[in-house]
């Protein structure tokens, strides 16, 4: 092989590394902003869930652990919550009690048993945005506390 071959094709490899490195580079910081921007949808999504006074009410009177999922099934809180999800395109809106039960799940058979992830941070009173692996996959959440007079429910 000539010297100008081997130049060439040096220079060629040279060229295809650096596009890689940088389409790399692209392609990560487009997936981070996409990431925060799902966050922010999604805490937005969770606030006014959380704010809606028909939800604290409805939550504030479902507390414990022993709840019938046929009546939270036909409840207005499934209903709310499946009508957010359909309005704003949210792959979920779960709204869990102070036990950690869920109140109202996509899926009807996730209502009345324990949440999937640790919703400690939310029933202290903090608002918390994470990715995570949950019953319904890997997702962007936003968990935000309800809270009645001045107390999470």
């Amino acid at each position: 092989m000539r010297l100008r071959t081997q130049v060439l094709l040096l220079q060629l490899a040279v060229i295809a590394v650096s596009l890689a490195v940088g389409f790399g580079l692209v392609l990560s910081g487009a997936d981070d902003r996409v990431r925060d921007e799902y966050a922010q949808r999604a805490l937005a999504i969770a606030q006014s869930v959380a704010a809606d006074s028909t939800v604290i009410d409805e939550v504030a009177v479902r507390q414990g652990t022993t709840l019938d999922p046929a009546q939270l099934a036909a409840g207005s809180l499934q209903s709310e919550a499946n009508a957010v999800r359909q309005r704003t395109g949210a792959l979920f809106v779960v709204i869990g009690n102070t036990s950690g039960i869920r109140l109202a799940h996509p899926d009807d058979d996730q209502l009345a048993q324990h949440v999937s992830t640790d919703p400690s941070n939310a029933l202290a009173g903090n608002e918390e945005v994470t990715t995570d692996r949950g019953t319904l996959g890997e997702s962007v959440r936003a968990k935000v506390p309800v809270v009645d007079d001045g107390r999470v429910v």
